[in-house]
């Protein structure tokens, strides 16, 4: 007798064979093999997704990061400008604007412990009478100078890295008198991940004493 017709006989599903005459495949084997399969995938789609999603929010918190990092470094800058403005007089006060990078700003600042002269603090901090201070660009770099009274530099620090040059017609480093206030503009140029940079421009006013 024919085992198929056999098989049919008593009840029992026939067993069936893969085209290539591979051996008998079951029908729920089959269905639990695609099953698995599928749930497998999606798995891995799962993993893939949360694993873009971490990284992307790390990133983003490095970037947050730095941009706070680069705005502590800026505000300082400032700050510093606007301390030694404060010291100064008009009359102690020089701006030159012949670079295009970016200007010059030259001031002289009152002595805490004697009141009307004018210089500024070396290295070792003892006053200078008629030494002077000056804050220029410097291949990207805003730089505080210490000038003696022969205007020859003692010592320079940079204290803020990362400013911009020339760009569409303005300077990097700007100072400009209205009044009794002098309204300093420093533009940065912020280097993104890829090749593209951002520029933010910061301007901040402060008087200088009568």
């Amino acid at each position: 007798m024919d085992r198929r017709k056999s098989d049919a006989c008593c009840g029992k599903p026939p067993r069936r064979f893969d085209p290539a005459g591979a051996g008998a495949i079951s029908g729920d084997g089959g269905l639990a093999r695609v099953g698995f399969a599928f749930l497998v995938t999606l798995a891995l789609i799962v993993v893939v997704a949360v694993s873009g999603a971490v990284e992307s929010t790390t990133a983003f918190s490095d970037r947050g990061r730095e941009d706070a990092s680069g705005r502590k470094l800026l505000e300082s800058a400032m700050e510093r400008i606007g301390a030694d403005l404060r010291r100064s007089t008009h009359g102690r006060i020089v701006i030159d604007s012949g670079e295009p990078a970016g200007d010059s700003l030259r001031l002289q600042l009152e002595s805490d412990s004697a009141p009307g002269r004018y210089g500024a603090r070396d290295g070792a901090g003892q006053f200078r009478e008629d030494w002077s201070v000056r804050y220029s660009l410097r291949g990207g770099a805003l730089v505080r100078e210490l000038l003696d009274s022969l205007g020859d530099p003692r010592a320079a620090e940079a204290i803020l890295e990362g400013v911009d040059g020339p760009y569409r017609g303005e300077k990097g480093f700007a100072v400009r008198r209205t009044g009794d206030l002098y309204t300093v503009m420093i533009r940065v140029l912020e280097r993104e991940r890829s090749e593209d940079s951002k520029r933010t421009s910061y301007t901040m006013s402060f008087p200088a004493a009568e």
